[in-house]
């Protein structure tokens, strides 16, 4: 299996389904990647193109001000350097997408707790992504089909979801961010300090189960990841190891497998690369 094309490998298995029925592996924080972060705010350690060609297909992008232009944070922290800068991020999915035609992104976009972006940064906002990716934007349309056959016979492979491209009168490319679109698991207790990183664990567990069987009219954001001081570890010791195995029992559950969805993740590689993996071979297998 080819992580950079995994979509187009399983195809003949996924074609029919609509894109919110497809199991996507997603990235929490997507776009806080960089070695300057510290180990509290750092969610990931690949860049927006290395987590494409590893597999995952559905973001988390948080954008505020800074350098002069726009940058991917964290709760208001960002690097020093030009790491996080949105437009090379988008340049890097423009180009991704122009050379794997089948496989379909999700970009859920928002300012994200602690932006500095107001509706009057909103339009400018709106237009750079437009001019990197407006020819690769899936329209929504309430009465369209969106299979990813359907999808595929557009051209277009990149469903963005966000308030920030709320247009009223024009083609509808940002989707609406409401949860009848995009509901996320995420709860408190992820982050609460007081909880330790095992009773954490043991909580995530059935609390991601719930929202599978109450899930929204399309897409399930499953925040699969706990905050501790060390969110690197938090992943590769306490919570992607568990997640393989989560997964296949939750796709052999009646009352789950049909609402499985996107599971956005930390550091998506730790420990050992299984998570895309797993996620890909059960596509294969529903």
């Amino acid at each position: 299996m080819t992580t950079a094309d995994w979509m187009k490998e399983c195809w003949d298995h996924i074609k029919s389904r609509e894109i919110w029925r497809v199991i996507l592996p997603g990235t929490h924080n997507s776009g806080v990647f960089s070695a300057w972060n510290t180990i509290g705010v750092r969610n990931q350690d690949k860049n927006i193109g290395e987590q494409l060609d590893g597999g995952i297909r559905a973001f988390d992008i948080r954008v505020m001000k800074g350098h002069g232009t726009y940058v991917m944070h964290h709760d208001v922290y960002y690097p020093p350097d030009d790491s996080q800068h949105l437009i090379p991020a988008l340049d890097q999915i423009a180009a991704f997408v122009a050379a794997h035609d089948h496989e379909v992104l999700v970009i859920n976009l928002s300012a994200g707790a602690g932006s500095d972006l107001t509706v009057d940064d909103y339009p400018g906002v709106r237009q750079t992504v437009l001019d990197r990716l407006e020819s690769k934007l899936i329209a929504w349309n309430p009465y369209g089909s969106y299979t990813l056959e359907s999808i595929h016979a557009t051209g277009k492979n990149i469903v963005l979801i966000s308030a920030i491209g709320k247009e009223p009168g024009k083609e509808v490319l940002f989707w609406d961010a409401g949860e009848d679109f995009m509901k996320s698991t995420w709860d408190g207790f992820q982050s609460d300090f007081w909880i330790t990183p095992d009773e954490k664990i043991g909580r995530l567990k059935p609390h991601v189960y719930d929202g599978l069987r109450n899930p929204p009219k399309r897409f399930l954001w499953a925040d699969c990841e706990i905050w501790t001081i060390n969110i690197y570890n938090a992943a590769s010791a306490w919570t992607n190891p568990n997640l393989p195995s989560w997964f296949k029992e939750w796709a052999s559950d009646s009352q789950a497998s049909g609402a499985m969805n996107i599971f956005g993740v930390d550091f998506f590689e730790a420990p050992d690369n299984q998570i895309v993996n797993t996620i890909v071979a059960l596509n294969g297998a529903r």
